[in-house]
């Protein structure tokens, strides 16, 4: 078997849950797609399948069940609102660190 970086498997796995989360607490914060991808700097089709499940993975119906992680998720939202994205940065490893050690079979086990 060979050796996958943690900041690998988390570029392949936990990033684009996480962007699956923040797509859905600032879809709840009435933002439109449109808003969502660029304050995300991703497509509205990008955003389109991140609402539609099509992009995430099954990581991220777990982590809208997890109040720690939703809050996270809430607070990264507030930062990157307000354009702080050095803040935004640091939480956002915080986040996937967290993520990582309460999933780690999730994150090994599911497809991209």
């Amino acid at each position: 078997m060979r050796y996958i970086l943690p900041c690998e498997l988390a570029a392949r796995r936990v990033v684009p849950s996480i962007r699956a989360g923040l797509v859905t607490v600032l879809r709840h914060k009435g933002y439109n797609y449109y808003q969502i991808s660029k304050l995300l700097n991703l497509t509205p089709a990008a955003v389109s399948q991140y609402v539609s499940k099509k992009r995430g993975g099954k990581i991220v119906d777990l982590m809208l069940k997890d109040q720690e992680i939703m809050r996270k998720l809430e607070l990264i939202s507030e930062l990157i609102i307000k354009g702080e994205s050095e803040a935004v940065n640091s939480e956002i490893c915080s986040l996937c660190e967290l993520v990582r050690k309460k999933y780690p079979e999730m994150i090994r086990t599911f497809p991209y």
